[in-house]
């Protein structure tokens, strides 16, 4: 039910989301190459952020 009212303001949402600090990032992820599963990751900017060549 949930995902169907936020259906009409996805959109807006993605777009007007800040991004992730980058050095909030790194420092839960660090610097080294890691598999990351984002569970529940709505928009993807977490992932793609946290890792630069993630599939969204």
């Amino acid at each position: 039910m949930r995902a169907r009212s936020f259906g009409a303001n996805a959109d807006a949402y993605e777009r007007t989301r800040p991004l992730y600090p980058e050095a909030a990032v790194r420092w839960v992820v660090g610097d080294e190459p890691r598999r990351i599963l984002d569970l529940g990751a709505g928009t993807g900017k977490l992932t793609a952020r946290s890792s630069p060549s993630a599939t969204t």
